[in-house]
């Protein structure tokens, strides 16, 4: 991937190519952002662009030696001292031996670049030992750190990086990235990971992999058809029902919680698609478009979708967040009601 065909993170593409064209990078950069929003992306191909022969503007001439190196991923001036490790593995003080001593015998004079994918699991004493080759960095080498929790590093390493802040991604470019990287999948399955996705490429495919979503959402959107006639006592049933985590005796109240989001999120998705067919707007052919009294009473259902969203996160208990917004909801849909409230 070139920097320019980075997704959803314009800002950050903005600042590297103000920073390219000055010859003002940085020696030290550190990517922050949440799981799966590119940054690891960012920093391979801003690598591959400070390695290429022959740039172009803020991208890789994809042509020359060195292109050709990285596309192979064996690249003589790239050190990676993470890349073998998983993701629960910290990077120890062995690891980062390794690449002082490596940069010690670099012949300068010849761009380097160290990238460290997932810094905060630089082990103490590691950060502490690759501080001094921060604070007196050579000309011709660059550190591309990411991390999704910055504040597991120390300050002083966080203070001699310049920072860049990814954000998550619109759902839009998730599900796009997401098609093309599985053509085989349902659109309606894709709508699906990319809106629970949180902006996350990665936590997209997860979802993607998950064969129960779907199911699980086309449930809930037949609750949903019939709430508004729903006997308030049936929906006390429900919600304890819908409490139940598939594969969890005893799911902890996170499970609940996280759960209860995303059936809020499925409602949210479904009353939005309602509203915008009432309003002879383009809406989401892959989710129910229900009818709706009007379009005052679509707003109040997603207003109070959307308060109850808010709700979960107060420390709440999840299931009578749920119930009680269940119940805002089917009166303010009911028969006669819907312009109260």
């Amino acid at each position: 991937m070139q920097l320019s065909e980075l997704r959803g993170e314009g800002r950050v593409i903005r600042q590297l190519s103000q920073a390219l064209a000055a010859g003002t990078l940085p020696h030290g950069l550190l990517f922050i952002g949440p799981e799966g929003v590119g940054k690891g992306a960012a920093a391979q191909a801003l690598a591959t662009r400070l390695l290429c022969d022959n740039p172009q503007g803020i991208d890789a001439c994809g042509q020359c030696p060195a292109c050709g190196y990285m596309a192979k991923g064996a690249h003589p001036d790239l050190l990676e001292p993470a890349k073998d490790l998983g993701p629960d593995q910290t990077i120890g003080i062995a690891r980062l031996r390794q690449l002082l001593d490596q940069l010690a015998t670099t012949s300068h004079g010849r761009q380097t670049v160290v990238v460290i994918e997932g810094a905060d699991r630089l082990t103490r004493e590691a950060a502490n030992a690759f501080l001094k080759t921060l604070e007196e960095p050579a000309e011709d080498i660059t550190f591309i750190l990411t991390t999704t929790h910055a504040e597991a590093l120390p300050e002083t390493v966080r203070s001699r990086l310049a920072s860049y802040l990814f954000t998550p991604l619109p759902a839009a470019d998730v599900a796009a990235i997401l098609a093309a990287e599985s053509p085989d999948y349902r659109p309606a399955q894709v709508d699906l990971a990319a809106g629970l996705s949180g902006g996350s490429v990665a936590r997209g495919r997860r979802l993607l992999q998950d064969d129960g979503l779907v199911k699980e959402r086309q449930d809930f959107f037949r609750l949903l058809d019939t709430l508004p006639q729903r006997h308030p006592g049936l929906l006390v049933e429900d919600v304890q029902a819908l409490s139940q985590v598939p594969g969890e005796k005893r799911p902890s109240r996170g499970l609940v919680k996280g759960r209860f989001r995303r059936f809020l999120g499925y409602a949210e998705s479904y009353y939005l698609n309602g509203l915008k067919t009432l309003l002879a707007i383009p809406a989401n052919t892959h989710i129910p478009a229900p009818a709706l009294p009007s379009a005052q009473a679509g707003s109040q259902v997603l207003a109070r979708i959307r308060q109850g969203l808010r709700q979960l996160e107060t420390g709440a208990d999840p299931g009578l967040v749920f119930l009680i917004t269940l119940l805002a909801i089917r009166r303010l849909l009911a028969p006669g009601k819907a312009s109260k409230g």
